[in-house]
Parts: C-alpha cells; structure tokens; sequence
C-alpha cells in the first residue's frame, strides 16, 4: 500500500503536467490554422476568412499562453512523454472549436478590437476557459481514464493546481519557477508514511472512537469513506503535534467533500471535534483546540 500510494502521487503529477499540455495543444492547433489560411490564394480570401485569420491572431498573441508554451518544464516533460495530446488531435480540435465559437471568447475577441490587452486580462482568459472547457468535461475525463486508471480520481484536485498555477503566471517572471515541482521531499515522505502506518495499525482504535462519538449511530451505517476519513483525522491529530487541531479538521472536511457524499463535510466536522475535545480531556492530545465557529468556516 506505501508503494501504491507514492507511486499514485507520481502519477498525480504527471496529470498536472498532462492538462496544462493540453492548453498548450489548443495553442498550437490555432497556430496550425493560421498557417493554413496564410496560404490562401489572394483570389479564394473572403471577408470570412479575413475574420477567421483576425480571431486565430489574437487566440495565438495571448502573451499567457505563450509564456506558459516557451515554459522549459514543461517542454522537458512534453519531450519525454508519449501520451502527447498529438495522439488525441480530434479531440483537441473539437475542444478548440468549442471554444473559440463560445461566447466567452467572442467576447475576449471583441474587447481585443478596441484595445490591448494586459497580461492579468489574457491570464484571467484563460483562467474562464479552463474552468469552462476544461475542469468540467466529460469527454475529457474519459481519455484522462483510458491513459492511466489513476487520473480519474485524482483529476478534481489536479484541476485546483492547475488553475493555482495559472494565477501564479506573472508578465516577466523568471522562466520555468511558475509551475509545481515533482518532488516528494523527506518531510513530506515522512509524513504519508507515518500517516498511513499509523493509520492502518490503529485501525480498530480510531474506529472505537468514532462508534462512541456516534453515540446511537451504528458505525457499520456510515458510507465506508467517511469512516476512513475520520481514522485518517484521527491519526493526524495524534501522531503529528505540530499541526494545530482546526487545521487536521478543516483539511479532512475539505477531503469529505470531494470524496463522499454530500452531507459527509458537515457530519465529520461534528464528530471530529467531538473525539478531539475527548481526546484533550484524556490528556492523549497534548494541543489546545482552536476551532472556528460554524459561520466562520
């Protein structure tokens, strides 16, 4: 399980890189098409054409784009990776229509008639197409999951660090420091490993102290991931001292959201801080509690 888990983080990474592939696709295929129209006989170019060739110019001049296409990670990584987007060119250039026929973008190219635009106005562009086209797309989702079973699940958290990463693209900033580096340092190796041994080995512990904090709730009810969750919290809080009780508590919640069902959040955040508060109380937990009320979370 210790080397499933690093292994799947590994592959996390490579997803990161994959998606932001993909906007980088999208540049070259408008690139393809300009080229293409560049070639049309002066006889054959109609006032369509000339409107076409004016939307590809401003798609290809967005200076976020092309600052993140020259990122030397990312080539590093496109150059050593065979499951190019080259190999899903239909797709690419389906999404590429989507996009550039959507609303969202006709608006982006009529505001770029009038004036320039900022480098924060092109990066935010993309930001809305990602978000658009991109984080919620089934069809994606489906080729994510045929080029490694991993991706699927890890594909909604992914889609936090790359929209984080497009944020943190700055006009004239050092080359190649804007995205996330695919490095498992020792503190964080450390801490899966700690985190899923004690996990594992106290199983049946955590798991007592959850029943009782259900009181007349029956654990064998609770949907399995939320009980796992809650074992995970529980071992954070005791095995690592420097991490403040409200922060294990907010980060599980957040993980309850995204991974089970839709009343989970608001339910481990009440038994969480039941066991925690017990957990003081019986000295087995040398940390203050420091919890937001409700209304603040």
């Amino acid at each position: 399980m210790e080397k499933e888990l690093f292994f799947s983080m590994s592959k996390a990474y490579d997803l990161y890189m994959t998606l932001l592939a993909l906007m980088v696709s999208l540049h070259t295929e408008a690139k393809r098409r300009l080229e293409i129209l560049e070639e049309t006989k002066i006889d054959d170019i109609t006032r369509d054409t000339i409107s076409l060739k004016a939307e590809l110019t401003k798609f290809i001049q967005n200076k976020f784009i092309t600052q993140l296409s020259r990122d030397p990670q990312l080539l590093t990584f496109l150059d050593n990776e065979s499951n190019r987007w080259d190999n899903d060119i239909e797709f690419v250039r389906r999404l590429f229509n989507q996009i550039i026929q959507s609303k969202t973008y006709q608006k982006y190219a009529k505001q770029h008639t009038t004036r320039g635009f900022r480098y924060d106005e092109d990066r935010e562009f993309w930001r809305q197409i990602y978000k658009l086209f991109i984080e919620q797309n089934e069809e994606i989702d489906a080729l994510l999951e045929e080029k490694s079973i991993y991706w699927n699940d890890d594909k909604e958290i992914v889609d936090t660090f790359v929209l984080k990463t497009i944020k943190r693209f700055e006009r004239g900033s050092v080359s190649g420091t804007q995205l996330l580096q695919n490095d498992i340092n020792e503190e964080t190796h450390d801490f899966a490993k700690r985190l899923i041994h004690d996990t594992l080995e106290h199983s049946d512990e955590y798991r007592t102290y959850i029943n009782e904090a259900c009181q007349n709730w029956d654990i064998e009810r609770l949907a399995y991931m939320d009980i796992i969750i809650m074992q995970m919290a529980i071992s954070e809080m005791l095995t690592f001292p420097s991490i403040p009780v409200n922060v294990t508590i907010n980060v599980y919640i957040e993980l309850a959201k995204i991974y089970s069902t839709v009343n989970s959040s608001t339910f481990i955040n009440g038994i969480l801080d039941a066991i925690a508060r017990r957990l003081i109380e019986e000295r087995r937990m040398l940390k203050a509690m420091n919890r937001p009320r409700q209304n603040e979370l």
